[in-house]
């Protein structure tokens, strides 16, 4: 079983829990933000109007399911034993693959890669780039640290002053991030070893580095397993509202639909169904969520990021 920690998107996401299940949400501008529309107040006069306008795309909350099923038998083997509780377990095997589907379509939705989700989007390359492209982080004359600061400058430029606060990394990426000469350099002469991942935030300029160390098994059941991370090689610089609402600014949204009968705030339930006629207890993970981009200025994606 994977740590909780491993996975990021219900842990990272801006939630928005929701009553109806499906539904208009608001595609946040910054146009409308950045323009300076007061005017000088005359004497009995009226001050200058402004305001925003929302464009509008709909998220729906799919309902999404998966059981285990525990026979008589099980039960008294296990409480013979007592070695485990297999309710427990079914409960943690129904919520760990509920997690698996939430990062594979954190990856689908916001880190793709082959792009084409964000205003920005940077592709790496061995040598000679051009204005949207950067050298390969796993190559030793890279800048990984002028990359970033370039790209949160931008960002803050086009999301009305905010600055992204997670950058996310697959393994390899973080890895060779940790043993970048521009990145070891910083800490020379004050640190020994390797960078940690605070020191690595602090040199990139974030909050905080999530490292995507989620994994799946894509080969279907009675075949050969195909096990690996759940990301590739592409890393995403965002801003995540820690709290949002309907007209949040921030990179993405999960839609918790909450108004799910039985479901918990978050769009969770875990049942426990007796089921004589076979002899079992099932126990059955749901959640109801939808996952949508909400601002496309609040994101930098940087694919093939390593060698």
């Amino acid at each position: 079983m994977q740590s909780s920690d491993s996975f990021v998107a219900r842990r990272t996401l801006t939630k928005i829990p929701v009553a109806q299940q499906s539904a208009p949400y608001y595609v946040y501008p910054n146009s409308d933000w950045l323009r300076s529309e007061a005017q000088p107040l005359g004497r009995g006069a009226e001050s200058a109007g402004g305001g925003w306008h929302l464009s509008e795309d709909n998220y729906n909350a799919k309902v999404y399911a998966i059981h285990k099923d525990n026979d008589a038998q099980d039960y008294a083997n296990a409480n013979a034993a007592q070695i485990m509780n297999l309710d427990q377990d079914a409960t943690a095997y129904t919520t760990e693959q509920l997690q698996i589907l939430e990062d594979m379509m954190f990856r689908d939705t916001f880190m793709p890669e082959a792009g084409g989700v964000w205003t920005t989007e940077y592709a790496g390359v061995a040598s000679a780039p051009s204005a949207t492209q950067f050298i390969q982080w796993s190559a030793p004359t890279s800048t990984p640290v002028d990359d970033i600061a370039d790209a949160s400058i931008m960002m803050a430029r086009r999301n009305l002053g905010r600055r992204p606060n997670i950058l996310y990394l697959p393994p390899t990426v973080y890895q060779s991030l940790r043993r970048n000469p521009q990145i070891m350099d910083l800490y020379q002469f004050t640190q020994g070893g390797l960078v940690t991942d605070t020191m690595l935030a602090n040199a990139l300029g974030v909050d905080r580095v999530e490292v995507l160390w989620s994994i799946s098994n894509t080969g279907k059941e009675g075949l050969a397993d195909n096990i690996d991370f759940i990301f590739g090689d592409t890393a995403l610089l965002a801003y995540f509202a820690p709290t949002g609402g309907p007209k949040t600014n921030t990179a993405g949204a999960m839609f918790t639909w909450s108004a799910m009968d039985g479901g918990s705030a978050i769009g969770t339930r875990v049942d426990r169904i007796p089921m004589p006629w076979i002899h079992s207890i099932r126990v059955e993970g749901m959640a109801a969520f939808d996952m949508k981009v909400v601002n496309t200025a609040a994101g930098v994606l940087f694919i093939n990021c390593t060698a």
